[in-house]
């Protein structure tokens, strides 16, 4: 759940949907990873834990923009 919602289109946009199916998400870590160089399971677990209650928990259900470092690829706060 936490790495469809910050991948989809309500959050950082890289996959077209509100929604996205696992497929498409799948589709974006490999995607990322190969533009980044990191291996699809590093960008996975970064994405979990930047999502993730008791951990980095910053773009949860109810996100933390105002101490987001990333909140200028966002699209959250133009869609509130």
């Amino acid at each position: 759940m936490h790495i469809k919602r910050i991948l989809s289109s309500q959050r950082l946009g890289i996959c077209n949907s509100e929604n996205p199916s696992e497929k498409e998400t799948v589709e974006a870590i490999a995607l990322i990873a190969e533009r980044t160089g990191y291996s699809a399971a590093e960008i996975d677990a970064y994405l979990w834990l930047f999502c993730a209650k008791g951990y980095i928990e910053i773009c949860g259900g109810v996100p933390k923009c105002q101490i987001c470092s990333i909140k200028s690829f966002c699209h959250y706060l133009d869609i509130i």
